[in-house]
């Protein structure tokens, strides 16, 4: 399959792109689709071509598939578990006392075309992700033709893997966004769906193909400090040392002490360590320096760190620091990026996907509010909803897709209306 070209459409043909949103919050996952379906509808005044779901471990995944499909069994739908809600342009949803909360972003572009396929994973995340793909292809009926865009989501733990296997079919030039499934408490009550079925252990990937333009951006809010080291030993997501000294004694003491009480003992940091990541340097532009970012989860008994992404020895790995401050502002400064990249202005502005990492939605906390307001103030209050994932992928500028970790995405979508 070839890469697709950098150029837009140019064919001169009068297209429409509407995006709108709506939630539901309820006890019953049918209760809530049939809520939140007749709310997007109304306001799309159609059915909608492509349907993305955010909604909480409350409500039965497969419940929602299957509402979902039978409210729109026209639509694509890609639905994805987050963590303790999302956020649209209305605001943040969590579940309460009366239920879990879904959302629903939809598309209606008739000049496109969409698909939408999941995969179970096994033993072969990139046998999965490609058998995904092509589904998702053949449904959107582009065979051989490669997408504008994929959008991805996994169930956690392969997802580095899953971006070969996306890669080996249509080539590195092809932006891949998205995030990894989430749960309310990190218990491995997370799940993914298409319109076709749900999953606990797979892959779901949505190939996009606008009547439009499409504008990703992938970016953190963080800041480098200057401590650096070299990995010396490493395995997989095993961060064993640096620059020879035991990983976690390293981080402890570039950190001020961060992880101090769990140096001797082992255990979970990822309190600890959300505001201090550590980053890989991904590319520079105009003197400002990329970096893919790493979660610390765990301090091991032999001393290492255990991360939420791979890395391998001889990589420099830098650390980064962030406040509850930066990663409220970063939200709205990725958005009006993907615009600014993307040459879209906010009358243009159709809609747009946006992933926050659930590390960072957990530590800013209840001001996530603001995290909203700083999306709706760069976007001219335009549609979107936000899940909060536990691990993102996403496009570099310089055409790099990585997974990594307290990472900040958004896709900025515009009709193309030319005659």
């Amino acid at each position: 399959m070839d890469d697709k070209d950098d150029n837009n459409d140019n064919t001169g043909l009068n297209r429409t792109m509407n995006i709108a949103t709506s939630w539901a919050r309820h006890k019953e996952p049918d209760q809530a689709a049939r809520i939140a379906v007749e709310c997007l509808t109304e306001r799309l005044t159609a059915a909608p071509h492509q349907v993305i779901a955010f909604y909480t471990e409350d409500l039965d995944s497969e419940s929602l598939r299957l509402a979902l499909a039978l409210a729109l069994p026209q639509s694509q739908i890609h639905g994805c578990s987050s963590c303790g809600g999302f956020m649209t342009e209305e605001g943040m949803f969590e579940p309460d006392e009366e239920g879990g909360v879904l959302g629903l972003w939809g598309m209606y572009d008739e000049g496109g075309s969409f698909g939408s396929a999941l995969a179970e994973l096994d033993d072969d995340p990139v046998a999965g992700a490609q058998a995904a793909l092509i589904e998702a292809i053949d449904v959107a009926d582009r065979a051989g033709e490669a997408p504008e865009m994929i959008w991805l989501t996994a169930t956690p733990g392969n997802e580095e893997r899953i971006i070969e296997g996306l890669q080996q079919l249509v080539g590195t030039n092809i932006p891949i966004q998205g995030g990894s499934a989430g749960d309310n408490q990190v218990s491995g009550n997370w799940s993914i769906f298409s319109q076709s079925q749900c999953s606990t252990q797979g892959v779901a990937v949505t190939v996009m193909y606008p009547g439009g333009r499409l504008s990703p951006i992938f970016h953190n809010g963080y800041s480098p400090t200057s401590h650096q080291a070299t990995i010396t030993r490493a395995d997989d997501r095993v961060l064993y040392e640096l620059d020879g000294e035991p990983a976690a004694e390293v981080y402890n003491r570039w950190t001020g002490g961060a992880i101090g009480d769990f140096l001797e003992s082992g255990g979970n940091v990822l309190g600890s360590t959300t505001l201090f990541p550590l980053g890989r340097e991904v590319d520079q532009i105009d003197n400002q320096v990329y970096y893919n970012l790493s979660h610390p989860e765990t301090v091991t008994d032999d001393g290492a760190l255990t991360l939420f992404s791979s890395v391998e020895e001889g990589e420099q790995l830098v650390l980064l620091e962030g406040s509850v401050s930066s990663l409220i502002k970063r939200a709205g400064r990725v958005a009006a990026s993907a615009m600014e990249v993307g040459n879209i202005t906010g009358s243009e502005l159709a809609g747009g996907l946006a992933i926050y990492c659930a590390g960072c939605r957990l530590t800013v906390g209840d001001t996530m509010d603001s995290v909203v307001t700083s999306i709706q103030q760069a976007t001219s209050g335009k549609p979107f909803i936000g899940g909060f994932t536990f691990g993102e992928q996403g496009c570099f500028l310089n055409g790099d897709n990585r997974h990594g970790n307290l990472m900040i995405s958004y896709v900025a979508f515009a009709g193309n209306d030319q005659v």
